[in-house]
């Protein structure tokens, strides 16, 4: 477990570089259960990152010596640090049935992470998943990455908006977004600033904030394989990004629009539900970029709002 040594040797302050480390406040610490219930949902299929060691190893290893990474995730815990090598990822490229092969955007980008460090995302992950669901922190009109939540809520909802407007003889237009590269695009900045916003437990919340420092990335090439530092982005296949993701589009799903405006998401899909009593109001609601509805021109596929939480798409 040469990972875990080398992630240890920085946590212990090694000379491979010692994080910022916080005053240490006394919260619960990571139980052996909470590990244990996680490995046992893991899917044992799933390709592993850079150090080859999938979740069948992992889980032996948990099985035989519960201590290690019960230790080890609490070191990161207590100093909230997500170690470096648990950062590195590989993308993989999957060609998109039935688009051109000598196109960029044929291919679906899928980036393989070190299983030890998707475990740690995972518990925190639970805990903070916890408190959004108790304190009601999150928008009920995003449908997208909840639990207990599907596509056939958010289609029952739209479809009442529109009843409702019909009944009440109002003419209705519904527009639908849907943002191009929203993860790829998504700011750290705003993560993080929707992370210090929440009122909750301080390890959970510092943690997470390091997971999104020093991020690599590796591709093969036909030179070889190339890595470069990640800047902006949630990786497909990370388990924090569609959490990211809902927290930091919280903004505009919670944003009181005008009257008779409705907004719903399911993840990144946005749809506006616009009615007036006459079609030529209506049709002053038409989206620009001088609209008070925050929407881009028509032609746009994504949504904006100012400070906008992530950059436009190409």
């Amino acid at each position: 477990m040469r990972v875990i040594r080398k992630a240890e040797k920085r946590l212990n302050g090694g000379d491979v570089g010692t994080p910022y480390c916080f005053p240490l406040i006394q919260e619960p610490q990571i139980t052996k259960n909470e590990i244990k219930r996680i490995l046992k949902k893991a899917p044992t299929k799933k390709a592993p990152g850079f150090d080859a060691i999938d979740y069948i190893v992992l889980k032996e290893v948990n099985n035989s010596f519960p201590e290690i990474l019960h230790t080890f995730y609490n070191k990161c815990y207590q100093l909230h640090c997500f170690p470096e090598p648990l950062k590195k990822g590989i993308i993989v490229l999957f060609h998109k049935e039935g688009k051109e092969a000598d196109k960029i955007k044929s291919y679906r980008p899928v980036t393989l992470l070190p299983t030890i460090g998707k475990v740690l995302e995972q518990i925190l992950l639970r805990r903070l998943n916890y408190t959004l669901k108790k304190k009601n922190i999150l928008h009920h009109n995003q449908f997208g990455f909840r639990e207990g939540r599907s596509t056939d809520d958010a289609i029952h909802q739209l479809v009442e908006k529109i009843q409702d407007a019909k009944n009440k003889k109002l003419h209705t237009m519904v527009i639908s977004l849907d943002i191009q590269g929203a993860f790829d695009h998504l700011q750290y900045n705003s993560i993080r600033n929707s992370l210090d916003e929440i009122n909750f437990s301080f390890h959970t919340i510092e943690t997470l904030k390091y997971i999104l420092t020093d991020r690599k990335v590796t591709i093969q090439t036909a030179q070889g394989p190339v890595s470069c530092s990640q800047q902006q982005g949630c990786a497909q296949g990370s388990c924090t990004g569609p959490m990211f993701w809902n927290l930091v589009t919280n903004e505009i799903t919670s944003e009181e629009w005008q009257p008779k405006v409705h907004l719903q998401a399911f993840a990144d899909d946005f749809f506006f539900v616009i009615s007036e009593p006459t079609e030529a109001k209506l049709l002053l609601k038409q989206p620009s970029r001088n609209s008070n509805t925050g929407l881009t021109n028509t032609n746009s596929r994504y949504l904006q709002k100012n400070p906008p939480p992530y950059s436009s798409a190409d």
